[in-house]
């Protein structure tokens, strides 16, 4: 008898994406507090730069619903920090209260890892709103939360915590970053990164007899469908549409995460090292970027097409070579020797042993990173 796959999952209720995306935030706030008799105070916090642009826009945009309204900016994402500013505001909240994150990566991954922390500490469950103003990686949408211990460290994973209430991309938002070209290649590289630990999910499946869903699996792959059909295939292309399908491309890898409630949807050897170079260069180098190389090197290794992986991330503008990068190669060679090391726990195609310094150079060349 063939067992059913169980599915344990809790999803964003609304995902809006588009140009003028944000508009809809009204709309989705007074849909939440219509399903809560009671007229809560919304929460709303910005890095220094987002409060800038982007703070009396917002602002603007809930007027109509008349809501109760706190406005916070986080200064430093660093975990101490956080820990500090959770201190100071955690009397603030009410359990019916509403907190929306505006920003890029860093504010969103705050905002959920004192989302957390309310939890952990206070008892209390608070639901909160993404509304990006940058797609670098999938945490847009995702509950995993990513952040520096300290200046000296490289990135840490800080567990998890309940999925958004909605994500609002609004493209426009995204149209005004100066660096956006280096955000998006990035945001691919993370999309990417869902098909090496795919592979790495199963293969633990196979080993180790590690629970593994089929469903989650199959779907993390129409995400690099949709990339391959606007990068590698010949046809009349815009950077808007390129931005909108990396974009749809993270949603898609984001709710699968979701869905099948495992951080193996999309954290995979790749992951691993990423973070073991960020632990030897911590912040030279983006979390999806860091990801995309681990991705070639990983697929590789797994007998995955990684060569065209490689040839989307070039595409997009991904640095992958040494004398691209400016990365001591030694640096690289030693992160993959590492990587393993970062959660021995999770069984990857670097095994349990890691990779010898030798076969990691020959590898690094063949694929081209070492040149």
């Amino acid at each position: 008898m063939v067992l059913a796959e169980l599915l344990e999952s809790e999803v964003p209720r609304h995902i809006v994406m588009g140009e003028d995306a944000s508009k809809e935030l009204a709309r989705i706030l007074r849909k939440i507090q219509n399903d809560d008799e009671n007229n809560n105070t919304i929460h709303m916090f910005f890095g220094t730069k987002t409060s800038i642009l982007f703070e009396n826009k917002i602002k603007s945009l809930v007027e109509e619903i008349k809501p109760r309204l706190e406005t916070y900016i986080i200064k430093d994402s660093l975990v101490p920090s956080l820990e500090d500013f959770h201190d100071d505001i955690k009397q603030n909240f009410a359990s019916r209260d509403l907190l929306i994150a505006v920003g890029g990566g860093r504010i969103i991954d705050s905002v959920k890892y004192l989302v957390a922390l309310q939890l952990r500490k206070m008892g209390m469950r608070v639901e909160y709103i993404n509304l990006p103003t940058l797609t670098s990686h999938d945490g847009i949408i995702s509950p995993y939360i990513f952040l520096y211990p300290d200046e000296n460290s490289g990135e840490k994973y800080y567990g998890d915590v309940h999925p958004p209430l909605a994500v609002i991309v609004d493209l426009n938002y995204l149209y005004q970053h100066e660096d956006l070209p280096r955000h998006l290649a990035a945001s691919v590289g993370d999309t990417l990164a869902k098909l090496t630990a795919a592979w790495d999910w199963k293969f633990a499946n196979r080993i180790k007899g590690e629970p593994f869903s089929d469903f989650a699996s199959g779907t993390i792959s129409h995400a690099y469908d949709l990339l391959k059909s606007q990068i590698l295939i010949p046809t009349e292309k815009s950077y808007q549409n390129l931005i909108s399908t990396a974009v749809k491309a993270l949603l898609i890898s984001g709710v699968v995460t979701c869905t099948a409630n495992n951080i193996r949807t999309g954290f995979g050897s790749e992951h691993l090292f990423a973070l073991a170079l960020d632990d030897l260069i911590p912040r030279k180098l983006l979390h999806g970027e860091r990801c995309a190389i681990g991705t070639v090197i990983m697929a590789y290794l797994q007998d995955q097409p990684w060569k065209s992986y490689k040839r989307i991330l070039e595409e997009v503008g991904l640095r992958l070579s040494i004398n691209q990068l400016e990365i001591d190669p030694e640096l690289i060679v030693e992160a993959l020797r590492q990587a393993h090391l970062q959660n021995p726990r999770m069984y990857t195609i670097l095994g349990e042993d890691g990779i010898s310094r030798k076969a990691a150079r020959n590898l690094l060349g063949e694929i081209g990173i070492l040149e």
